[in-house]
């Protein structure tokens, strides 16, 4: 006999909860095959290697609604267009609400969720778990068909890594006409495979916020709402690669504190909102803007940042947070070496702003708050507004 004050998982709870209104029914006489269970009014659901699931209108009335557990093995797409909604300005979590368990099972291999239409929002706020035989992707695609202008899509519960292999996010986004787009991965996560970001020609920014919700709403002049939170990746230590394109941000949004150990490549940006503090400890190659906008960045000692100097309008790290820089810096300008100087930067607020700050040739142990360091596109120069104190440029 269970404990009754004993805590179970949800599936146990929910097979428990099953049986009690199976046996009540046999004992009014009626047969299983005349009993609809809650949550459960025909067979739990699995989408095959190579199948597709549409579900138009409403997900909840046309799908989800009857679909019980839904299994995704490693080739299955499960793909979403509805209809614009139209949202009460400023709520959290609004949209269409997807409450289902979901498995990712089968195969090592990937499995695609696609979203299509402007100004759609989705919620996924069941259970997910892994149980495929080695790692998997899971694919988030927006705008899939075109459409993905505003569109929003959140993760309210955790992705964990499976049980026989770790589990990765591709995200691409699309829109119709130069629109934001949006994944919000709002809790606590666990998983640790790689994640990949790409964005359209066509994209404003492709964003995958961590630990809060960001989302516009076309309804009130493209107002953009944002929620802080408290979720991380990888339970605050997250070891995976990060790979931003062109025209994406990674968007660390949350209260918590949180380590990216692994490297964050590509062409995208780096924004740190909320009041937690952000670690990286990895040498980092991102070629774009970093922003600190609230709570802290930290550039850990064996950390590193790089620069590719092209202009002098981007490369930065900017905003009114506070950046402690202690690691490496290493920036390759157009027309001179590739140069490394390693930290401590300590630039507290209220003007975190560093670029790839200096030669070797030139040393100054620390920013001071109210400068801003920045090297030129001949990678020669350093220039500090108001300041005539340091050595002559080399």
């Amino acid at each position: 006999m269970i404990p009754k004050n004993m805590k179970l998982p949800n599936r146990i709870n929910q097979t428990a909860r099953h049986l009690k209104q199976l046996s009540l029914a046999l004992a009014l006489g009626w047969t299983a095959s005349a009993v609809f269970l809650a949550g459960s009014a025909r067979a739990d659901t699995t989408i095959t290697n190579g199948q597709t699931q549409d579900v138009s209108g409403d997900p909840v009335a046309n799908f989800f609604g009857s679909a019980g557990i839904v299994t995704l093995d490693d080739g299955a797409t499960l793909q979403f267009h509805s209809a614009q909604n139209s949202l009460p300005a400023g709520a959290a979590n609004a949209g269409w609400n997807i409450s289902n368990d979901i498995i990712l099972s089968g195969n090592a291999g990937t499995i695609n969720l696609k979203f299509n239409d402007n100004d759609t929002y989705w919620n996924f706020n069941g259970p997910i778990s892994g149980t495929a035989s080695g790692a998997q992707t899971l694919a988030i695609t927006t705008g899939f068909q075109g459409n993905g202008d505003r569109e929003a899509v959140n993760f309210t519960t955790p992705i964990p890594d499976g049980s026989n292999g770790a589990i990765g996010l591709q995200i691409t986004h699309n829109v119709q006409s130069g629109g934001n787009t949006y994944v919000n991965l709002i809790p606590v996560n666990t998983f640790t495979g790689p994640i990949t970001v790409t964005a359209a020609t066509n994209v404003a920014t492709g964003y995958l916020v961590i630990g809060g919700e960001r989302y516009e709403r076309a309804f009130d002049g493209n107002s953009p709402y944002s929620f802080p939170g408290s979720g991380s990746l990888g339970n605050g230590n997250y070891p995976g690669a990060i790979s931003l394109g062109a025209r994406t941000a990674l968007d660390y949004f949350s209260s918590a504190s949180q380590t990216l150990s692994g490297v964050i490549s590509g062409a995208g940006s780096l924004v740190k909102e909320g009041s937690g503090t952000l670690t990286l400890s990895g040498l980092n190659t991102y070629a774009s803007t970093t922003t600190v906008k609230a709570g802290t960045l930290v550039l850990d000692a064996a950390g590193g940042l790089s620069f590719v100097v092209t202009n002098t309008g981007s490369n930065k790290i900017t905003g009114a947070g506070t950046a402690t820089l202690n690691g490496t810096f290493t920036s390759t300008p157009r027309r001179s070496p590739r140069q490394s100087v390693p930290g401590p930067w300590s630039t507290p607020p209220p003007s975190p702003s560093a670029a790839a700050l200096m030669s070797p040739a030139s040393p100054v142990p620390s920013a001071p708050s109210s400068r801003n360091w920045m090297e030129t596109e001949f990678g020669a120069l350093i220039q500090v507004p108001a300041c005539s104190a340091l050595p002559p440029a080399h």
